[in-house]
């Protein structure tokens, strides 16, 4: 959830997406797993 405040006494809750809905099945499994999380880490280099 996000809250924002827009002046006195007023304040504006905004819910946020799921992060976990947004990238669930995003990775494959089994022996692909490993591979795919070396490759994202490389991009943070």
């Amino acid at each position: 959830m996000r809250f924002e405040v827009d002046g006195p006494g007023r304040l504006i809750v905004t819910r946020e997406a799921d992060v976990l809905d947004e990238f669930s099945g995003a990775l494959s499994g089994g022996a692909d797993l490993r591979a795919e999380i070396e490759r994202l880490r490389d991009e943070w280099d």
